[in-house]
């Protein structure tokens, strides 16, 4: 039987295929180092966990609204009004199963057949698909010559007039760490201002910021353009709730209610018992969350240290998130393997150290490195891999 052409282009997540193989060759024996990870390896802290307990305790077993709980909607709301300076009412508030959800579900209310969707390379992986699941196009937007893990507002400025729907942006970043700053966020948003463009902001990562550098939203940066900016986070990275699946996003009413309508067809509410767990989260101070960050910070460091000494490795030294954005064209050209794809084969294969390639993220010659994973670990991986570039490298 003949599939629907929206599902005939797509192609499983490669993050999730590599992260597969890795797992096979461990039961198998092999000592294989996991750099792969999109999720943090520390558990979800206590008094959530026991929120969690206590909703089902409570009751909390049915249906919630579509919109998720009110309460829940009105911590998110204040969260918003907090973090980025966002005025938001809890009716303008989307509580979704995860931010991946959030924002697929607004890519299908605001884009349609043709509609263009910039999107700043390096990417995540799954916007372009999602793009494409609702009939627009993805428009790759190349990075800065000089920085290749940041986007140049020139050239998003020039894709701009072109015509765009959607502007998606992304800091931190996944895949490259990068932070963007309130002049890089400005001088992005006055390249796409005449074109009317929708701004979708993903910041999933927002707590996850290093260095005494603060995360900035472009709700901040521009709230004169509060009626096209929506905004999307979730508790999953920084509060380590990734199997939970709660996410939310923030925006204007119509954009949100139109979103809204889309997961009651769909999805329905999120799981109930979880939003009682994001709302515990929520009422959390942010200083319980130093301790992961701290943790996040020194296993930055001990990463960046161990890529540095490998041969022929470019490592930048990533702002937020939990990855590490590598330049691997020279150890390429030196081994002769055939691309980033390759060499990440080859380093699960003969190394056991598995990662991610650049091509996930759209940008050949790069690799991916998650830090979601303790030191020891970070500094063996890094050793294992200089070994290997030591033997292979012409």
């Amino acid at each position: 039987m003949k599939l629907a052409a929206r599902a005939a282009g797509l192609e499983p997540s490669i993050t999730l295929t590599l992260a597969a193989q890795a797992k096979a060759l461990r039961a198998q024996g092999h000592p294989v180092i996991d750099l792969t990870a999109g999720e943090p390896d520390f558990p979800t802290p206590e008094p959530i966990q026991e929120a969690a307990r206590e909703a089902m305790r409570q009751g909390y077993t049915k249906y919630s609204p579509a919109a998720g709980f009110a309460d829940l909607r009105e911590a998110v709301a204040a969260k918003f009004v907090r973090d980025q300076k966002m005025k938001v009412a809890p009716e303008e508030v989307l509580v979704s199963n995860g931010a991946k959800h959030a924002i697929s579900n607004l890519i299908l209310a605001l884009v349609g057949p043709g509609d263009r969707v910039l999107i700043p390379v390096p990417y995540w992986l799954s916007y372009p698909s999602m793009v494409r699941v609702a009939g627009g196009e993805a428009v790759l937007v190349p990075p800065l010559a000089s920085d290749p893990r940041r986007p140049d507002p020139v050239a998003i400025g020039k894709a701009a007039c072109e015509g765009a729907r959607v502007l998606i942006l992304c800091s931190p970043s996944n895949p490259s760490g990068a932070v963007l700053s309130a002049e890089e966020i400005g001088a992005i948003l006055r390249g796409v201002e005449k074109s009317g463009c929708w701004i979708l902001s993903d910041e999933i990562y927002e707590f996850l910021v290093y260095d005494g550098q603060r995360h900035v939203s472009p709700a901040e940066v521009r709230p004169d353009l509060r009626e096209r900016t929506i905004v999307v986070s979730g508790v999953s990275k920084s509060y380590a709730m990734t199997g939970w699946r709660i996410g939310y996003a923030a925006g204007p009413r119509d954009a949100i209610a139109a979103a809204t309508a889309i997961q009651s067809h769909t999805t329905s509410g999120p799981n109930s018992i979880a939003q009682r767990a994001a709302l515990r989260a929520l009422q959390m101070p942010l200083s319980d969350l130093a301790k992961m960050r701290e943790i996040f910070q020194a296993r930055r460091d001990a990463l960046c240290q161990a890529l540095g000494e490998v041969p022929h490795l470019r490592s930048s030294r990533p702002e937020g998130a939990f990855y590490v954005w590598t330049d691997v064209r020279d150890l390429v050209r030196r081994t002769g393997v055939a691309g980033a794809d390759a060499l990440c084969q080859r380093w699960l294969a003969e190394a056991h150290v598995a990662t991610t390639p650049g091509t996930a993220f759209g940008a050949e010659g790069f690799v991916r490195f998650s830090y979601a994973i303790d030191e020891a670990a970070l500094r063996d991986a890094g050793a294992r891999l200089r070994a290997w570039a030591e033997r292979a490298a012409r």
